[in-house]
């Protein structure tokens, strides 16, 4: 019996729109989009990454004087805040390590526990680099080019001069800070990210300026209205 064209057009109509649908029902089950994360999810990972900062930096502070019974017994706190931020942050914490039981196993001698350190350290340094969060965690970040397994290695600190943990007392003095904040400057001055490497280094290691006359920046003479409106400083009239 053949369909006349009326009913013929019907059947196709109402297969077309019956695969229309199945395709729209598998779209929304396999690719809708995943909520974004909310400003609390950001919150914690950022809490839980400073928390493992501070936890490197304990565990490196006793790299840096040769202390493998110390650095052992400050493992399970590494481990524990990388645990933390995995449960905060799973993407960021395998970016980290990807030995999620633990990111710095034991070792039989602290040469070897420093080849793990090395990697992991600079990950986590890095990691709080680019959140802006190394100030934040009361720390400092300093870097050596002669780190091993590597070639250039960071890690963490609190101390103000370098207390190297990739070679202890051999190289304690190997590292430079990175990001050091220049201390010469007035409190309230405009940031200063314009400025070059070696400008950074002088202004920060320069004598505390004379104060400006007029309540400003006795280092360049920018006035007091000036910095208040934010304008960039120019050290360089001076």
């Amino acid at each position: 019996m053949k369909l006349t064209p009326f009913l013929s057009s019907c059947a196709i109509a109402l297969t077309l729109l019956t695969q229309a649908r199945a395709q729209h029902v598998h779209g929304d089950s396999m690719d809708a989009p995943k909520p974004a994360a909310t400003s609390r999810d950001a919150n914690l990972s950022s809490e839980a990454l400073k928390a493992l900062g501070v936890s490197m930096s304990k565990a490196g502070n006793a790299l840096a004087a040769d202390d493998l019974a110390g650095y052992r017994a400050l493992r399970p706190a590494v481990r524990s805040a990388y645990h933390d931020l995995a449960d905060a942050d799973p993407a960021l914490a395998e970016r980290l390590s990807k030995n999620a039981s633990d990111p710095l196993p034991d070792r039989p001698d602290i040469k070897e526990a420093r080849k793990d350190y090395v990697r992991f350290s600079t990950a986590v340094a890095d990691a709080l680099r680019e959140r802006k969060l190394v100030r934040a965690a009361n720390l400092r970040l300093f870097e050596c080019k002669m780190a091993p397994e590597i070639g250039t290695g960071r890690w963490l600190q609190t101390e103000s001069a370098a207390r190297n943990p990739f070679f202890g007392s051999s190289m304690l003095k190997c590292g430079v800070e990175l990001d050091r904040i220049a201390k010469a400057l007035p409190s309230g001055h405009p940031p200063i990210e314009h400025l070059s490497p070696d400008e950074k280094a002088k202004y920060a290691g320069a004598a505390k300026p004379a104060a400006a006359t007029d309540g400003g920046c006795g280092s360049c003479g920018m006035s007091k209205e000036a910095m208040a409106a934010g304008e960039p400083c120019e050290h360089g009239k001076k």
